[in-house]
């Protein structure tokens, strides 16, 4: 799950601070686990140490308009060494060297509609910086799309790695440097060649640690300020000495690749070779990394189009999962569905007759696009068997079957239906390998656990359910159907969230009115769930009989 340190303007009755508080009760709804603390000018740690160092994934800060952009990185929270202290607040010994640590990224907030310094000035820690926006729901959009295209990051990371890998097993030299040429990574090979340790020559100008002479910089500066006219596959090739620390002459072909269309590339990519013994790898090396990059590209656009589809899929499922209830007689129904995945297999839904109104909710093993399907599936059969929900457990056997013939092996679900008869005040359910489910009475506090009463669906064909009856239901009932993901939700110990644990939750919120009482259930959930990601799909419904 996605943390984050929402940090606010001190001052109470600034409007930016009410945007802010109801930004943060938004977060939370959403699912995010979100703190908040006030603005303050002697860092962060003080801050961070009052969350009793949950994992940060983003910090949000609302910039007051008092303070300036330019001190706000100089003075305040933009410190590096701020940073590593947070991220090793319970162990200060760990430094950067010794263990890697993720940083939080920063997300900047401001009412106002300029910033006060150059966007290269801006450190690289800021994720993003949202300026002129006084709008909760917008703000919370802006930072749902920072989330995503951070998770498009944290891929082409992945492909850097693997390459990172390649070259340092390679036999090749590889450098990268800034555009001052300040070199900012040099493989294994390179590091042996020079007889130098990466510390001796880090950050360090490349032409001063290859060679004595500047005549090559100059030489590289013209290419680049005329590369775009009079040079042919933005590859510029020399060649120099080095004398390595044994006194050995090293004579070197250096390539380096200026990317297409870019007029300053912000960073270079520098690959040598010795030829020496007179040999073309560098060549063939070049070549290599011409079809990693190839395979990369098709990767990235095979990953485009999954999650093209993975986005139409998505509107699928939200066609068929009811956002809103109808207005039924007697009842009063609020859910909500969190998927693991973009989409997932949790399914429920409300069939509403003259005198009575059924219920279903299923869980399809497994998570995404197969879960999705089989989803759809159900949706399609319950439909079409809705008229035999008067007999739960005839719809039970009837949907079973049709499954058994349609699924292939290794893919069920587990399912729970009830049906409720406004005029004689019986509930009549049954389950099929669904989790028990919770009924409360509201006159004398009783919770009653309904068991499956059969086995799960779509894995033994021609199996038999029972159903059972709960009579005289009064005002202030309620039924209580969830899917697995709601009492299997761990926490950082690994302990199950659980069915007892949730029945504790019920009795202590059961005074509230059905909204209030569902969302204070799923925060103690999410309360009790922090820093641990999801790894079920949740649903959750609430029945209130009026």
């Amino acid at each position: 799950m996605t943390s984050f340190l929402v940090i606010k303007d001190s001052k109470k009755n600034s409007n930016f601070t009410k945007i802010m508080d109801s930004l943060v009760e938004c977060m939370k709804k959403s699912g995010y686990n979100t703190f908040s603390r006030c603005f303050a000018f002697d860092g962060l740690l003080p801050i961070l140490s009052q969350v009793d160092g949950k994992k940060i994934d983003y910090i949000i800060i609302d910039v007051p308009k008092r303070v300036k952009f330019s001190k706000l990185f100089s003075q305040i929270v933009l410190r590096e060494t701020d940073l590593i202290n947070i991220c090793n607040h319970e162990n200060s010994k760990n430094t950067l060297t010794k263990k890697k640590i993720r940083l939080p990224r920063i997300v900047l907030l401001a009412g106002r509609n300029s910033i006060d310094v150059p966007s290269k000035e801006i450190p690289d820690f800021v994720e993003d910086i949202i300026i002129g926006v006084t709008n909760t729901c917008s703000i919370l959009t802006k930072l749902e799309m920072i989330i995503k295209r951070r998770s498009l990051l944290s891929y082409n990371e992945y492909k850097s790695e693997r390459l990172l890998r390649i070259f340092n097993n390679s036999d090749i030299m590889m450098f990268e440097l800034k555009i001052d040429y300040s070199i900012t990574f040099a493989n294994k090979n390179a590091l042996n060649v020079l007889k130098k340790s990466y510390r001796e020559i880090k950050n360090k100008n490349f032409f001063e640690v290859i060679a004595e002479s500047k005549d090559y910089e100059k030489s590289l500066k013209n290419i680049f300020e005329n590369h775009s006219k009079n040079y042919e596959k933005n590859r510029f090739s020399f060649e120099s000495l080095i004398t390595n620390r044994d006194n050995n002459d090293i004579l070197v072909r250096w390539f380096i690749d200026i990317p297409e269309g870019v007029n300053v590339p912000k960073m270079l990519t520098v690959v040598g070779h010795e030829i020496t013994k007179e040999m073309s790898l560098a060549e063939q090396s070049h070549r290599y990394m011409k079809e990693i990059n190839e395979t990369n590209d098709k990767l990235t656009k095979t990953i485009k189009l999954y999650r093209k589809e993975l986005k139409i899929a998505k509107r699928v499922q939200n066609g068929i999962i009811p956002k809103n209830f109808p207005q039924i007689k007697g009842v009063k129904i609020s859910a909500i569905y969190v998927p693991m995945d973009d989409i997932g297999g949790d399914f429920y839904d409300v069939f509403n007759y003259t005198d009575s109104f059924s219920f279903i909710i299923s869980d399809v093993v497994g998570h995404g696009v197969p879960a999705a399907l089989i989803t759809s599936m159900v949706k399609v059969l319950s439909d079409s068997s809705a008229s035999r929900l008067i007999s739960p457990k005839d719809f039970m056997r009837t949907l079973n079957d049709e499954l058994n013939n349609l699924l292939i092996p290794g893919h069920f679900l587990t399912m729970f239906a009830l049906y409720y008869n406004y005029t004689t005040k019986t509930l009549r359910y049954t389950s099929g390998g669904h989790p028990p489910q919770i009924f409360c009475r509201t006159r004398t506090n009783e919770i009653l656990t309904l068991e499956s009463t059969g086995p799960i669906l779509g894995a033994i064909p021609e199996s038999v359910y029972d159903h059972y009856e709960i009579k005289n239901i009064e005002k202030g009932d309620r039924m209580i159907a969830f899917t697995d993901g709601v009492i299997e939700t761990k926490n950082l110990e690994g302990d199950l969230f659980g069915l007892k644990r949730l029945i504790a939750s019920i009795q202590k919120n059961y005074h509230k009115d059905i909204e209030e009482f569902k969302q204070s259930i799923l925060n103690e959930i999410a309360e009790f769930s922090s820093g641990v990601e999801v790894a079920d799909d949740v649903s959750f419904v609430v029945i209130e009989f009026t």
